[in-house]
């Protein structure tokens, strides 16, 4: 065990190891929340190359969380350049 597993398990017994991936989806769903992109940026942030994966963390948000992760102003953009048709952003 690691020096710093041994130290967090002394001092709380409540204390669990985690995996680089923890710290990837924690990151992922605070930055949703804290509305500080949407669900397109975040793509972009995590290097997904599917949105679908990506949606995933919207599991985690509240319903108002969602909504507005979903309607972003870079999202807005991004549908732009996806979808040429549309006007807007």
């Amino acid at each position: 065990m690691a020096k710093a597993a041994k130290r967090g398990k002394k001092l709380e017994p409540t204390f669990r190891r985690f995996r680089f991936h923890d710290l990837r989806h924690r990151f992922a769903v605070d930055y949703l929340r804290s509305g500080c992109g949407g669900i397109y940026t975040l793509q972009q942030e995590m290097g997904h190359t599917s949105i679908k994966v990506t949606e995933l963390y919207l599991a985690f948000l509240t319903p108002e969380e969602q909504a507005r992760a979903k309607d972003m102003p870079a999202q807005n953009t991004a549908q732009v350049h996806r979808f040429p048709g549309l006007t807007g952003a």
